[in-house]
């Protein structure tokens, strides 16, 4: 299996469907819209298109099949045939074209068509000007001759000057990936995909080989067993010298650099190892001591920080926009105004209907930035759907991945936990690891679309929100915290009047479990409870007042203790709510703002628990 193939078969995990062929297309159009009809040969730079039909003008537009347009530029295209919708994506660009519609839809957003998209002769036929556009290509029309010649966008040359010099983009279509070189370097003959500059004054060799792997190998385990080969192959020869991250975009390589002494030659090595979706893209860089070493190095560093991976594989973690089979199959209708890196202050609305012959229970909703993520869940009723997705981290992209529910949503954690058997003799903390392990997981069977939205807001709102175990979105709770801060302007004073409200009309139960934790509504409707949910309650005041709060979880052998910490003046105070209660004395509260480093210093270990 060549490598193009297991790079195409890796992006059709999400969009296996069939691809388009002329007996697909059971209608058939009149590509007339009022104007004559003029046929035009369409080439490549380098000579004619393959393309199986000509193209022609209409009404001064340049119309091409779109199958084998599509072909020509290396994109991925499929047809659905119920929609009518021819549907494209390459180099992170996501294309629908609706037959008989007056727009396309790039990467979300709507585009006015030039004119309509046409189907002749059982092909597709799309505006030449609306495809160059959306995939940065050019084109040239000689009206006398009737030639239209395109460039596209792997023959056209890139530049970009770096430091002090200028670099070219060089292509590998095999391996979907590019990045820049130093001008003046060029491909070395017959060596597969290895580029330099050699001669008695400079040495410099690049050589790349792409590896797809089996699910079990991380970034650490790829990087272990190269240098194991290395150091199988050389021996004693191999002199390790060091090791860095260099970042590139939104990817990250692993470099190692050595050197090889065979007699009197030393050649000095670089390993940059880029992994992704389970491939590892590797690159050797090698030069000798005709060259400087330090600005050797600094040289193949910089063509590493600009590797992009930009053909044939969807990269799930920095798409920006892409429907994939399900949502076609399943007939989605959005009715909000979706499109990549949209603008979001905090929250955006997901809206729509679908229509199935299989019933929908809902949608999974993951939301991710960096190393953060968060879940919703958003039910289908009748086929209809109307939810607010908050985005909770702050300033920046937030990634959104939409799968389909159609096995009905799971239980809740609080039932989850609560058909527990109260004769299992749960530990507190062991009733709190059941819950972490219950916490709702995001089926991915069926992924329906990935999008990237544009938080502006630079609030974090993370821990201001309701979840299944603070669920304080109730007007009882709201009717409480108001009434209790109602005169109080300072969120220091607010959090502190909550704080002793509490110490003063609750005693902390001994019950570790009874079937569940009690709901923030159960919870003011008694004096008693246990320390997590006491924790649970004062976070939630917190929260309906405002004012983020989270739960930790410190560590020491074979105890744990529970507190919140409140963010207030820009920093978070620790308050032990539980144990000033389990400690309470005639001279008040004492665990209100507490020392965080004294704190902390009690505990092996803490964790901020995803309540």
């Amino acid at each position: 299996m060549t490598m193009k193939l297991k790079l195409y078969m890796i992006f059709m995990f999400g969009l296996m469907i069939f691809l388009i062929s002329p007996a697909t297309f059971s209608n058939t159009l009149s590509p007339s819209t009022g104007g004559e009809i003029e046929n035009v040969d369409l080439f490549l730079s380098d000579g004619e298109a393959p393309f199986t039909l000509s193209s022609f003008i209409i009404n001064d537009e340049i119309m091409v099949p779109a199958k084998s347009f599509f072909d020509t530029i290396g994109a991925q295209g499929y047809w659905f045939e119920d929609s009518m919708e021819f549907v494209s994506y390459k180099d992170n660009t996501f294309s629908k074209f609706k037959v008989g519609s007056d727009f396309a839809m790039i990467n979300g957003r709507a585009v006015a068509l030039p004119v309509q998209i046409l189907i002749s002769s059982k092909e597709v036929f799309i505006p030449l000007s609306m495809l160059t556009a959306a995939y940065d290509l050019t084109f040239s029309h000689d009206k006398l001759k009737q030639t239209v010649t395109m460039n596209y966008r792997d023959d056209v040359a890139q530049y970009r000057e770096i430091g002090f010099y200028h670099y070219k983009r060089v292509r590998i279509p095999d391996f979907g990936i590019s990045f820049y070189m130093p001008e003046f370097w060029v491909p070395i003959e017959n060596q597969i995909a290895t580029y330099g500059f050699v001669t008695q004054y400079e040495h410099y060799l690049l050589n790349v080989k792409l590896l797809p792997l089996d699910e079990n190998f991380t970034s650490a385990i790829l990087l272990g067993n190269l240098i194991e080969n290395l150091q199988f192959e050389y021996g004693d020869a191999l002199s390790i010298t060091g090791s860095k991250n260099i970042q590139a975009g939104d990817y990250h390589a692993n470099s190692l650099y050595y050197s090889l002494t065979t007699g009197n030659e030393v050649l000095h090595q670089i390993l940059y190892v880029f992994f992704q979706n389970n491939i590892a893209y590797v690159f050797t860089a090698t030069h000798t001591d005709v060259n400087d070493v330090v600005e050797s190095r600094e040289i193949f560093d910089t063509v590493i920080s600009t590797f992009e991976i930009n053909r044939l594989s969807i990269n799930t973690i920095n798409e920006h926009y892409v429907e994939f089979d399900s949502f076609f199959e399943y007939d989605l209708h959005l009715n909000t105004n979706l499109y990549s890196n949209v603008q979001v202050e905090n929250q955006f609305r997901f809206s729509g209907t679908l229509d199935s012959k299989e019933k929908v229970e809902g949608f999974y909703i993951s939301v991710t930035k960096d190393s953060e993520r968060t879940d919703y869940y958003v039910p289908v009723v009748s086929n209809t759907f109307d939810a607010m997705i908050y985005t909770p981290f702050g300033l920046g992209k937030h990634n959104i991945r939409v799968f389909l529910d159609v096995t009905g949503e799971p239980d809740s954690v609080i039932d989850i936990i609560g058909s527990l058997e109260t004769e299992s003799n749960l530990s507190l903390d062991n009733f709190i690891d059941f819950a972490l392990l219950g916490i709702r997981s995001v089926n991915t069977s069926k992924p329906l679309m990935h999008f990237s939205v544009i938080n502006i807001s630079s609030d974090t709102i993370k821990n201001l929100l309701p979840s299944e175990f603070i669920d304080f979105d109730r007007p009882e709770i709201y009717a409480l915290t108001t009434r209790l801060t109602y005169n109080l302007t300072s969120e220091y004073a607010k959090a502190r009047t909550i704080y002793e409200w509490i110490y003063d009309n609750y005693t902390l139960s001994d019950k570790t479990f009874e079937g569940g934790f009690l709901s923030l509504y159960e919870l003011i409707e008694t004096t008693s409870a246990n320390e997590v949910e006491i924790c649970m309650l004062y976070a939630g005041l917190l929260r309906a007042n405002d004012i983020p709060a989270r739960i930790v979880r410190g560590s020491f052998e074979e105890k744990s203790d529970y507190w919140v910490e409140t963010f207030i003046n820009g920093k978070w105070l620790i308050a032990d709510l539980a144990l000033d209660i389990t400690e309470r004395d005639d001279s008040g509260p004492k665990r209100f703002n507490l020392s965080r480093s004294s704190h902390y210093s009690n505990f092996l270990s803490t964790e901020i628990l995803p309540f």
